[in-house]
């Protein structure tokens, strides 16, 4: 598996915190509106997510429950230790479940009861073939919870694997032909089916090279029902998957593609300005913004040879979505023949629902060796990653979209907000401060 951390040791990146400074402190200092209110002291955070009046950690190891009711002196309500390891990296909540994930060893998921957010109880591990960088939890219109994975056990086999966690302390994997109680248990041949949604069985050359892992994903329900994940498949781009049926999932979108798609490993990290690293549409689905994760070369894979790739800080692309819409919904399933299965499971005809002018184009850019160069989404607008010192790593990192505004981390530039409001009226976006 490739190692994130290693290769940013070997490209030379800084990466610590409070390293920006001098023309690049005083360009943030630009920004005003913005306030600090409160804190509260929690070691190692890696991620939190909010809900009314609580937030959800992921803290070297542990779960860890913050009360923010008055955000001027938020306080820590609870540490739930995970079944152990620290390399706790994603937390997720819904319903009265909370999910950490496991990013190495061992390689899975720790499940809470988190009926009482003051005083969650660790119910289970929920173990899968590889470590899980991200997950994300939806609970379903029916009342179930679902958890969605992203899965590299290896790069070609990337794959969103749903698991039902409505029941923490029993979760099943949907992966598969069969009745399987974790990811260990599918066998090798049925990765990617049931549950599951696998790149290879769509674009294999997309796959097949190695710069194509799942990294992230983002679970919404639409105002009528429906479901959609929204994958990052990396330089592969972001694949809208409908999940309104679990265990028969459909492609009803792929876009942002990149030219390093089917290129070298190098290109993981060191892209210009792309690569999927994480997404969210906004909350009517008509856009969805794509964060890379890319810094400038000269760079190169542990252990590998020197390469100077033109490399540059992510920015954040964003595409016009209105025509991804679950089947149900009139959306169109853009690999037929892949989901043959899935669409016929659900009642719908291939024929029917499945793409009439040939294939869409995954990729960004247009290239007349591809066909009509029909997408599914084109990107209207780009973000630039802000300027900072000659040593800083600017790349963008993970945000949140409301009706308003985009929120969103730049490694050492800080958080920013955008003017989405320009956004649905047709213009540019603004940058602004609140």
């Amino acid at each position: 598996m490739y190692d994130r951390r290693s290769f940013l040791k070997a490209s030379g990146a800084v990466l610590g915190t409070g390293l920006v400074s001098g023309a690049a402190g005083a360009q943030y200092d630009q920004f005003e509106g913005y306030r600090l209110v409160g804190e509260a002291p929690v070691p190692g955070i890696y991620e939190v997510v909010t809900r009314g009046d609580w937030a959800y950690a992921a803290s070297e190891g542990a779960l860890v429950t913050i009360n923010i009711n008055d955000p001027t002196t938020p306080f820590l309500a609870s540490r739930t230790e995970t079944a152990n390891g620290d390399d706790t990296v994603d937390a997720k909540v819904a319903d009265d479940v909370a999910a950490v994930a496991h990013n190495g060893s061992p390689q899975g998921i720790s499940l809470f009861d988190v009926s009482d957010p003051g005083d969650p109880s660790f119910e289970t591990f929920y173990t899968d073939k590889d470590e899980i960088h991200n997950c994300d939890l939806q609970q379903a219109p029916d009342g179930r919870v679902y958890a969605y994975l992203c899965v590299s056990d290896s790069f070609n086999k990337a794959r969103m694997v749903t698991v039902d966690v409505t029941d923490p302390a029993n979760p099943e994997t949907l992966e598969g032909e069969g009745d399987y109680a974790d990811g260990t248990e599918v066998p090798d041949e049925e990765r990617g089916t049931g549950g599951a949604w696998m790149l290879q069985d769509a674009q294999a050359e997309m796959a097949n090279g190695s710069t194509s892992p799942i990294h992230d994903l983002y679970a919404v329900e639409t105002d009528a029902g429906n479901e959609l994940v929204y994958n990052c498949f990396w330089d592969s781009g972001v694949v809208v998957v409908d999940v309104t049926d679990k265990l028969n999932p459909v492609a009803v979108g792929h876009f942002g593609g990149t030219s390093h798609a089917t290129g070298d490993t190098v290109d993981y990290i060191t892209g210009e300005k792309t690569n999927a690293h994480y997404t969210q549409p906004t909350p009517d689905l008509g856009y969805t913004l794509v964060g890379a994760e890319t810094f400038p070369g000269p760079a190169a894979p542990p252990g590998g040879d020197a390469a100077e790739p033109a490399g540059d800080h992510g920015g954040i692309r964003v595409f016009d979505t209105r025509d991804v819409k679950p089947l149900a919904e009139g959306g169109r399933a853009i690999y037929p023949e892949a989901d043959r299965d899935a669409i016929e499971a659900r009642g719908f005809d291939p024929a029917v629902v499945g793409d009439q002018y040939g294939r869409r184009d995954p990729y960004q850019n247009p290239d007349p060796d591809r066909g009509n160069g029909r997408k599914s989404a084109n990107m209207v607008a780009y973000i630039d990653a802000p300027e900072g010192a000659d040593d800083a790593a600017l790349t963008s990192h993970n945000f949140d979209v409301t009706d308003e505004m985009l929120v969103s981390s730049f490694y050492q530039g800080g958080v920013r907000a955008y003017d989405l409001t320009t956004l649905y009226k047709g213009g540019d976006y603004e940058e602004h401060a609140r």
